[in-house]
């Protein structure tokens, strides 16, 4: 089963998109969107990664265990 998932991360300048982006696709996550966001004077890297659903599952443990 494949799950969507969202990763959103602050960005200190806008070269730093492109070496996100190349870091999710060597993790073997396929992106389905990214975009770039201005919120409150700061720039945020919004990503739609598609990942199996056992990913997603240790990917949500680890964030609510951290």
């Amino acid at each position: 089963m494949i799950t969507w998932l969202s990763l959103q991360m602050l960005c200190e300048d806008r070269g730093i998109f492109l070496e996100i982006a190349d870091f999710i696709k060597g993790l073997g996550l396929t992106i389905l969107r990214g975009v770039m966001e201005a919120r409150k004077n700061k720039i945020w890297a919004r990503f739609t990664v598609e990942v199996s659903s056992s990913v997603a599952k240790k990917i949500t443990s680890f964030a609510e265990n951290s």
